[in-house]
């Protein structure tokens, strides 16, 4: 099964390199990794090249934009996004296939654990419906989280780009609505707290 991952980024070159770090350190091999740059000026595509990724270029049009832009180009039977200053744990790509084989579900979640300025642990659901995403988050780890079968994400289509903040639970609700959920109970997802809030201005 192919995975594609998609990291959208924008002015994070040296986070960004440790996030491609964590993807290349999967156990599991059967990807292909998508950068989708979203008109960064800090030398990122100099940073990359070379690289064994597909690397695109937009003009500054937004995270959810730059989602979508990696999503339209991806050849993957599933779908994975990662923040460009999040990691991915080692086994996250290997566990959720073999979750996604065995559960038949379309849409895959999992725990997540935080480093930098905060540590801890968020564990993951046994079991998800779509009045648990209405209610709380239930998908840890927000965005890095989403494991979807490509084909429910074009059907649903993609992340709303009018919205400026939560939407990794809109798309979720989207998802759910007609598609199979399930989560892996294992912390999969790496995100990273800085000093002060986490902001999600910049993917």
């Amino acid at each position: 099964m192919l995975v594609s991952v998609i990291i959208p980024s924008y002015n994070r070159k040296a986070l960004l390199l440790e996030a491609i770090d964590s993807v290349f350190q999967q156990s599991y091999h059967e990807f292909e990794l998508i950068v989708v740059d979203d008109g960064s000026s800090d030398g990122t595509q100099q940073a990359l090249a070379g690289m064994d990724l597909r690397y695109i270029y937009q003009e500054n049009a937004g995270v959810s934009q730059a989602r979508n832009t990696g999503a339209a180009a991806a050849k993957g039977e599933y779908l994975c996004f990662l923040d460009s200053d999040d990691r991915y744990a080692p086994d996250c790509l290997a566990r959720k296939v073999a979750h996604a084989s065995l559960s038949q579900a379309q849409l895959i979640g999992a725990g997540c654990s935080y480093f930098g300025d905060g540590s801890g642990e968020a564990a993951a659901r046994p079991s998800i419906t779509f009045e648990d995403l209405c209610v709380f988050t239930a998908f840890p780890g927000g965005t890095n989280n989403i494991f979807v079968e490509r084909s429910l994400f074009e059907q649903v289509g993609g992340f709303d780009i009018r919205l400026r903040n939560s939407e990794d639970r809109d798309l979720l609700r989207r998802l759910a609505e007609r598609g199979r959920i399930s989560s892996v109970n294992a912390p999969l997802v790496q995100v990273r707290f800085h000093r002060g809030e986490r902001g999600r201005s910049e993917p």
